[in-house]
């Protein structure tokens, strides 16, 4: 009897397990594990295998594009802006301070439009920037002499005006085409590296006007007149290059992250140089005399950049999560290396230098690059669709 009952219960069990496999419900448990095993699996070109990131893309219920708008509130610093050194007098010893020009805060946009792929949750995106920025200065000073210096005991040396102004106008123009892949290494850590191409447009010009009158009637030479000297500087370049970087995301919820990126570009790129300087001489009773320098120095250099940003956003499904949208406020440095190139002139004169009589020996340019920066605020809108 005992053998029956377990020749009985091994054949119920074989009986269950067959029921159990030709049951379609396991069968499409089965298939869907399968199909989850696949999207945690990935095979590297090694033939090896292990598990894959989660996509880091919003699953809207659209076709994957998606648009953004940024409004810059930025101020730049370029060096190579000094253009006036105030002196107390014109002899030793002397105490003065270099005039240099200070941007104001301006505005500028940035707009990019973009496709997310189903295909490995990869992206790629177009993106504009533009700002612009100008500044000005001025300096309207009498000057004297002490007494005793003007060639004869107690008599003043010479004593004048002078009226000096300053402008100076940046543009920047960026574009870049960059291809990225957004993915989660934790459940809260998002990472999304990025390359591309970057194609930049930088002009800066200045110029600087300086009105003088001199009166030097009781020197040593009785000379008076208006020295009036105007010069342009500019620097303006294009250049193309490869950049590279990665996007970094911390999810404080689902909707409120910490997001921060570091990016870096060569750019390979033509200056156009200029330096332009007229001086014009009116002296008193005499005749007028004017001189004209206009120098090129056009060359190719390569210009590194880097751009630095941190802020926060928050994001949430809408329209019954057929659209993503997105706002944040962040804070950015965008730095370029060598990008404001300009010519320093440097001339010497005959001893017997007369406001009647001008006349230079020799000419001296040297070549200066400057930095440029520019770090502000930006506020940010995406709408995914």
């Amino acid at each position: 009897m005992n053998k029956k009952i377990s020749y009985g219960s091994i054949a119920a069990s074989a009986l269950l397990t067959l029921s159990a496999f030709a049951d379609p419900s396991t069968d499409q448990r089965i298939e869907k594990l399968e199909r989850e095993m696949k999207q945690v699996r990935v095979e590297n070109v090694a033939g090896t295998a292990g598990a894959q990131y989660g996509s880091g893309q919003y699953q809207v219920r659209g076709d994957g594009w998606f648009l953004e708008g940024e409004a810059l509130l930025w101020h730049a610093r370029s060096s190579g802006t000094d253009w006036a050194l105030v002196l107390d007098q014109a002899l030793f010893p002397q105490r003065g301070y270099i005039k240099s020009l200070d941007f104001s805060w301006d505005w500028g946009f940035r707009v990019a439009a973009g496709k997310f792929f189903t295909h490995d949750a990869w992206d790629a995106q177009l993106i504009y920037t533009r700002f612009h920025t100008n500044d000005h200065a001025k300096v309207d000073l009498d000057f004297t002499t002490p007494q005793g210096t003007g060639g004869s005991e107690g008599s003043t040396g010479p004593s004048g005006t002078s009226l000096g102004t300053f402008q100076y106008k940046l543009a920047y123009d960026c574009l870049d085409l960059e291809l990225g892949k957004s993915m989660f290494s934790s459940s809260r850590l998002n990472l999304r590296p990025h390359a591309g191409v970057k194609s930049l447009w930088m002009n800066g010009k200045g110029r600087l006007s300086s009105a003088n009158f001199i009166d030097a009637l009781d020197t040593f030479l009785p000379v008076a007149g208006n020295v009036n000297i105007k010069v342009l500087d500019q620097s303006k370049f294009w250049g193309i290059g490869p950049k590279a970087g990665i996007d970094v995301n911390w999810f404080f919820t689902k909707q409120l992250r910490l997001r921060s990126a570091v990016e870096g570009s060569l750019q390979w790129s033509y200056f156009q140089v200029i330096e332009e300087e007229l001086i014009n001489v009116e002296p008193v009773g005499s005749a007028q005399t004017s001189s004209t320098t206009r120098i090129k120095a056009n060359m190719h250099k390569f210009v590194p950049t880097a751009r630095m940003m941190m802020g926060l956003s928050w994001g949430n499904y809408i329209n019954n999560e057929k659209n993503f949208l997105e706002v944040g406020l962040d804070y950015e440095v965008n730095y370029f290396w060598r990008a404001n190139q300009q010519l320093s002139q440097e001339d010497t004169t005959p001893a017997n230098l007369t406001l009647s009589n001008t006349q230079s020996v020799r000419l001296l340019f040297d070549r200066i690059s400057d930095d440029v920066a520019f770090q502000g605020v930006t506020f940010r809108v995406k709408f995914d669709f």
